[in-house]
């Protein structure tokens, strides 16, 4: 089943959110930093993952924040 941002509204899953090109850039600039970190000789593979997950995080939620929306904390599930 596919899912458009304004089901995701309605489950609560995200609300509408006015971004910024200075918001964005941060996000993405995290995304960059992590992508670095988890390259770092020594580092363990599981803190590698986590690092990178956290890259792909900050990427999501920059996109999603540049399509007008940004995650929301409590979900609210409709019948």
């Amino acid at each position: 089943m596919r899912m458009s941002l304004q089901d995701w509204v309605r489950n609560g899953w995200a609300s509408p959110h006015k971004s910024s090109r200075d918001e964005i850039q941060k996000l993405l600039g995290l995304a960059d930093r992590d992508l670095a970190s988890c390259a770092t000789k020594g580092l363990g593979t599981d803190w590698q993952f986590t690092i990178a997950y956290n890259a792909a995080l900050q990427s999501a939620t920059a996109a999603l924040a540049a399509a007008g929306y940004r995650a929301s904390r409590e979900p609210t599930i409709t019948a």
